[in-house]
Protein backbone atom coordinates (compact mmCIF):
# COMPACT_ATOMS: atom_id res chain seq x y z
CA UNK A 1 0.00 0.00 0.00
CA UNK A 2 1.12 3.69 -1.04
CA UNK A 3 0.53 6.44 1.11
CA UNK A 4 1.09 9.92 0.57
CA UNK A 5 0.98 13.08 2.52
CA UNK A 6 -1.56 15.55 1.75
CA UNK A 7 0.81 18.33 1.06
CA UNK A 8 2.86 15.98 -1.19
CA UNK A 9 0.04 15.48 -3.84
CA UNK A 10 -1.35 17.42 -6.34
CA UNK A 11 -4.48 18.03 -3.97
CA UNK A 12 -3.23 20.92 -2.68
CA UNK A 13 -2.87 22.51 -6.47
CA UNK A 14 -6.32 21.45 -7.87
CA UNK A 15 -8.11 23.30 -4.65
CA UNK A 16 -6.27 26.38 -5.30
CA UNK A 17 -7.77 25.89 -8.96
CA UNK A 18 -11.34 25.07 -8.04
CA UNK A 19 -10.81 27.73 -5.75
CA UNK A 20 -10.10 30.61 -7.74
CA UNK A 21 -12.41 29.35 -9.94
CA UNK A 22 -15.29 30.77 -7.93
CA UNK A 23 -13.56 33.91 -6.81
CA UNK A 24 -11.82 33.06 -3.30
CA UNK A 25 -8.55 33.47 -3.40
CA UNK A 26 -7.09 30.96 -1.46
CA UNK A 27 -3.38 29.30 -1.68
CA UNK A 28 -2.41 26.00 -1.96
CA UNK A 29 -0.64 25.84 1.42
CA UNK A 30 -4.25 26.47 3.31
CA UNK A 31 -5.01 23.09 1.96
CA UNK A 32 -3.81 21.11 5.33
CA UNK A 33 -5.59 23.60 7.23
CA UNK A 34 -8.50 23.55 5.46
CA UNK A 35 -9.36 19.73 5.77
CA UNK A 36 -7.85 19.68 9.36
CA UNK A 37 -11.12 22.17 10.17
CA UNK A 38 -13.29 20.02 7.70
CA UNK A 39 -13.03 16.41 9.62
CA UNK A 40 -12.81 18.67 13.13
CA UNK A 41 -15.62 20.57 12.56
CA UNK A 42 -17.82 17.57 11.01
CA UNK A 43 -17.10 15.37 14.12
CA UNK A 44 -17.47 18.15 16.51
CA UNK A 45 -21.04 18.82 14.98
CA UNK A 46 -22.18 15.18 14.71
CA UNK A 47 -20.65 14.72 18.65
CA UNK A 48 -23.33 17.47 19.44
CA UNK A 49 -26.25 16.09 17.86
CA UNK A 50 -25.55 12.29 18.09
CA UNK A 51 -28.15 10.43 19.92
CA UNK A 52 -28.14 6.60 21.18
CA UNK A 53 -31.78 5.96 19.38
CA UNK A 54 -31.15 7.05 15.66
CA UNK A 55 -28.13 7.64 13.47
CA UNK A 56 -26.42 11.41 12.70
CA UNK A 57 -24.98 12.56 9.59
CA UNK A 58 -23.64 15.53 8.09
CA UNK A 59 -23.95 15.49 3.97
CA UNK A 60 -22.12 17.32 1.64
CA UNK A 61 -23.47 17.81 -2.43
CA UNK A 62 -23.98 19.81 -4.61
CA UNK A 63 -26.26 22.93 -5.69
CA UNK A 64 -27.67 20.34 -7.94
CA UNK A 65 -28.37 17.40 -5.51
CA UNK A 66 -25.38 15.16 -6.47
CA UNK A 67 -23.89 13.69 -3.20
CA UNK A 68 -20.24 14.41 -2.55
CA UNK A 69 -19.85 13.29 0.92
CA UNK A 70 -20.73 12.55 4.31
CA UNK A 71 -20.28 11.32 7.93
CA UNK A 72 -22.17 9.39 10.01
CA UNK A 73 -22.35 8.62 13.68
CA UNK A 74 -24.13 5.35 15.22
CA UNK A 75 -25.25 3.78 18.67
CA UNK A 76 -24.87 0.02 19.01
CA UNK A 77 -26.24 -1.46 22.00
CA UNK A 78 -24.01 -3.91 23.80
CA UNK A 79 -24.54 -7.36 24.15
CA UNK A 80 -24.59 -10.04 27.19
CA UNK A 81 -24.55 -6.86 29.66
CA UNK A 82 -21.53 -5.19 27.62
CA UNK A 83 -21.44 -1.83 27.23
CA UNK A 84 -22.36 0.02 23.74
CA UNK A 85 -20.21 1.28 21.67
CA UNK A 86 -19.98 4.72 18.63
CA UNK A 87 -19.65 3.70 15.00
CA UNK A 88 -17.78 6.39 13.08
CA UNK A 89 -17.63 6.61 9.47
CA UNK A 90 -16.71 9.11 6.55
CA UNK A 91 -17.97 8.03 3.17
CA UNK A 92 -18.51 8.99 -0.65
CA UNK A 93 -21.60 6.97 -1.02
CA UNK A 94 -24.55 7.99 -0.55
CA UNK A 95 -26.01 4.58 -0.21
CA UNK A 96 -23.76 4.31 2.96
CA UNK A 97 -26.53 7.23 4.88
CA UNK A 98 -29.27 5.23 7.12
CA UNK A 99 -32.64 6.09 5.77
CA UNK A 100 -33.59 7.23 9.32
CA UNK A 101 -30.54 9.49 10.02
CA UNK A 102 -30.91 12.74 11.58
CA UNK A 103 -29.52 14.93 8.69
CA UNK A 104 -27.53 18.11 8.94
CA UNK A 105 -25.87 19.57 5.78
CA UNK A 106 -23.18 21.96 5.34
CA UNK A 107 -25.80 24.82 3.62
CA UNK A 108 -27.05 24.33 7.53
CA UNK A 109 -25.86 27.89 7.98
CA UNK A 110 -25.98 26.83 11.66
CA UNK A 111 -23.22 24.66 11.10
CA UNK A 112 -20.77 26.77 10.03
CA UNK A 113 -19.71 27.70 13.98
CA UNK A 114 -18.00 24.68 14.01
CA UNK A 115 -15.69 25.42 11.37
CA UNK A 116 -15.04 29.29 11.82
CA UNK A 117 -14.23 28.92 15.38
CA UNK A 118 -12.12 25.82 14.96
CA UNK A 119 -9.98 28.09 12.21
CA UNK A 120 -9.72 31.01 14.41
CA UNK A 121 -8.63 29.29 17.39
CA UNK A 122 -5.86 27.06 16.04
CA UNK A 123 -4.87 29.00 12.82
CA UNK A 124 -6.02 32.57 13.43
CA UNK A 125 -7.55 33.42 10.67
CA UNK A 126 -11.91 33.57 9.88
CA UNK A 127 -13.36 32.55 7.29
CA UNK A 128 -16.20 34.30 4.67
CA UNK A 129 -18.95 33.00 4.91
CA UNK A 130 -20.59 33.08 1.78
CA UNK A 131 -17.49 30.65 1.17
CA UNK A 132 -17.84 28.07 3.53
CA UNK A 133 -20.08 25.53 1.54
CA UNK A 134 -17.99 25.66 -1.73
CA UNK A 135 -14.68 25.07 0.75
CA UNK A 136 -15.48 22.24 2.52
CA UNK A 137 -17.62 20.79 -0.39
CA UNK A 138 -14.92 21.10 -2.98
CA UNK A 139 -12.13 20.08 -0.12
CA UNK A 140 -13.46 16.42 -0.51
CA UNK A 141 -14.43 16.50 -4.06
CA UNK A 142 -10.67 16.98 -4.56
CA UNK A 143 -10.06 14.25 -2.36
CA UNK A 144 -12.18 12.20 -4.03
CA UNK A 145 -10.37 13.28 -7.30
CA UNK A 146 -7.59 12.90 -6.58
CA UNK A 147 -8.56 8.84 -5.60
CA UNK A 148 -9.83 8.35 -9.01
CA UNK A 149 -7.26 9.72 -10.56
CA UNK A 150 -5.15 7.45 -8.37
CA UNK A 151 -6.96 4.23 -8.95
CA UNK A 152 -4.57 1.25 -9.89
CA UNK A 153 -4.89 -2.85 -10.01
CA UNK A 154 -1.46 -3.09 -8.64
CA UNK A 155 -1.76 -1.42 -5.18
CA UNK A 156 -4.23 0.31 -2.72
CA UNK A 157 -3.28 3.74 -3.03
CA UNK A 158 -4.23 6.93 -0.43
CA UNK A 159 -3.41 9.94 1.04
CA UNK A 160 -3.36 11.05 4.55
CA UNK A 161 -3.35 14.26 6.50
CA UNK A 162 -1.56 12.99 10.05
CA UNK A 163 -3.93 12.90 12.80
CA UNK A 164 -7.37 13.77 10.76
CA UNK A 165 -7.84 11.99 8.11
CA UNK A 166 -6.89 8.72 5.28
CA UNK A 167 -8.56 8.07 1.97
CA UNK A 168 -8.02 5.28 0.16
CA UNK A 169 -8.66 3.53 -2.85
CA UNK A 170 -8.75 0.34 -4.26
CA UNK A 171 -9.81 -1.55 -7.56
CA UNK A 172 -11.91 -4.71 -7.18
CA UNK A 173 -12.69 -6.60 -10.38
CA UNK A 174 -13.92 -3.85 -12.37
CA UNK A 175 -15.09 -1.79 -9.57
CA UNK A 176 -13.00 1.35 -8.05
CA UNK A 177 -13.39 1.38 -4.29
CA UNK A 178 -12.62 4.63 -2.51
CA UNK A 179 -12.63 4.40 1.73
CA UNK A 180 -12.49 7.87 3.84
CA UNK A 181 -11.40 7.50 7.76
CA UNK A 182 -11.25 9.86 10.70
CA UNK A 183 -8.00 9.57 12.25
CA UNK A 184 -6.82 10.88 15.91
CA UNK A 185 -8.65 13.61 17.74
CA UNK A 186 -11.65 13.68 14.95
CA UNK A 187 -12.31 10.13 15.67
CA UNK A 188 -11.78 10.86 19.51
CA UNK A 189 -14.09 13.58 19.41
CA UNK A 190 -17.16 11.08 19.02
CA UNK A 191 -16.90 9.79 22.36
CA UNK A 192 -19.24 9.04 25.50
CA UNK A 193 -19.47 7.00 28.05
CA UNK A 194 -19.37 4.06 26.18
CA UNK A 195 -16.07 2.72 23.82
CA UNK A 196 -15.57 4.17 19.97
CA UNK A 197 -15.57 1.58 17.39
CA UNK A 198 -14.56 2.57 13.74
CA UNK A 199 -16.56 0.97 11.33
Amino acid sequence: MAVKKLMETTIPETYQSEMDAIGLILHATYCDKIADALFTGVSSCLNIIKRKDKPAAFIFDEINGNFVGGAVVSYHEGKNGDPGNWSYIWTFNKEDIPENAKIVKITDSQTHNFFTSYTLQKYKFTLMEQFIVDMYTVMIKCISKWLDDNANKDDVEGVELEGVFLAQVAVEGEEVVKTIEPLGETKVLIKDDASIETA
